[in-house]
Formats: C-alpha cells, sequence, structure tokens
C-alpha cells in the first residue's frame, strides 16, 4: 500500500471517540514502524495523538519539551 492509502486507511479507522482513538492509533504506529515511510506515518499519527488528549496533557508535553530545549541550548553553547 502506498503512504496515501495507508493514511486514509487510518484516519478511516478513527471513531471519534478520543479515548479508543488513542489506542487505535498507537496500534497503527507498531503496525507501521518498519514500513519504508513508518518515520512519517508515526509522525502523522503522533500529531493525530496530541490532538486527542487533554489540554492538561499537552501543557505538560510543553513543560517537558520546554526543559529539553534549554538542555540542548546549554550543550551547544558550551560546544
Amino acid at each position: 500500500m502506498t503512504y496515501e492509502e495507508i493514511m486514509k486507511e487510518i484516519t478511516e479507522g478513527l471513531s471519534g471517540d478520543p479515548e479508543k482513538d488513542m489506542k487505535y492509533l498507537k496500534v497503527q504506529m507498531e503496525k507501521y514502524k518498519d514500513h519504508e515511510q513508518g518515520q512519517e506515518i508515526i509522525r502523522v499519527c503522533g500529531r493525530l495523538l496530541y490532538n486527542l488528549m487533554p489540554d492538561e496533557a499537552k501543557e505538560e508535553i510543553g513543560k517537558i519539551m520546554n526543559k529539553e530545549e534549554l538542555k540542548l541550548d546549554s550543550i551547544m553553547d558550551d560546544h
């Protein structure tokens, strides 16, 4: 299957129930991890997962990413 066909199949499989869809997307990410375009499929599924998360979880992820970015900046400044 092509990337477009896979993504169409994945998005058509979404139910509209965030809890079910989060589990479904995780299964799809595992299923396609070794596909030649698996990295892009996982990236798009990750974005879909993020959009399904409650706002509190998104805020927590944002905080973690900011901390990691600061660590990376510090490492880069040292070199």
